[in-house]
């Protein structure tokens, strides 16, 4: 909810005074073109606009007048943007995780080993929740319900060792959710202690190996 916020809080200047008929590809352009102008990759602006998109379906599918009527009669296709900016995954090699691991703080080194042995996305991390931890037969797990995954859908997490091991150094951190924020808010990952710490391991890799880290 609080990226979507910001999401909305990002777009509302170039929308905000227009009529909810009135908001469609047209009338977004200016957005899209002035966050590609700042540099903004693609993906992000998408999210943008995919936030932009809940509100006109609910605003068609939920939301009704005092007759009854729906808010917003018809939902427009809003098209999403693609600028060849994606930037290609790299896994690790072994030696980049142990650099990694060891420039990062206490904090910062679980929620990677947390993301190395698990497969979670950052997002998903953030949001990792104690209530959603379940035991099973032989393994432990969290459960994402179909709501809060991309295709709708139930997905389990198994936990291995590793996990375990850092999931148990989070207990007790904070009631709800396993890798707390600051001031028992959400985590997010954007922070100037994580790109601190990529830098130094970065740094330390063209030290240590006597080439340049991958990106």
């Amino acid at each position: 909810l609080p990226r979507d916020i910001q999401d909305l809080r990002q777009v509302m200047p170039f929308i905000g005074g227009l009529m909810l008929e009135q908001v469609h590809d047209g009338t977004l352009q200016r957005f899209v073109d002035r966050r590609r102008v700042d540099g903004v990759k693609s993906g992000t602006v998408n999210r943008a606009l995919s936030v932009v998109g809940i509100v006109l379906k609910r605003a068609n599918k939920r939301y009704r007048d005092v007759n009854g009527r729906p808010w917003l009669a018809h939902v427009p296709e809003i098209t999403k943007q693609n600028w060849g900016d994606k930037r290609k995954a790299h896994i690790l090699t072994d030696l980049e995780e142990y650099y990694l691991l060891a420039a990062l703080s206490d904090d910062f080194r679980r929620i990677v080993g947390f993301l190395l042995n698990t497969g979670l996305r950052a997002g998903e991390l953030c949001a990792l929740r104690w209530d959603w931890l379940e035991p099973r037969e032989h393994l432990s797990c969290f459960v994402f319900a179909g709501e809060k995954t991309k295709n709708q859908l139930d997905r389990l997490i198994a936990l291995n060792s590793n996990a375990l091991q850092i999931l148990s150094q989070q207990r007790g951190l904070h009631e709800h959710y396993v890798f707390p924020g600051r001031s028992g808010q959400r985590k997010e990952l954007k922070s100037t202690g994580w790109r601190r710490g990529r830098e130094r391991a970065a740094d330390a890799f063209e030290r240590g190996e006597g080439k340049p880290a991958s990106d």
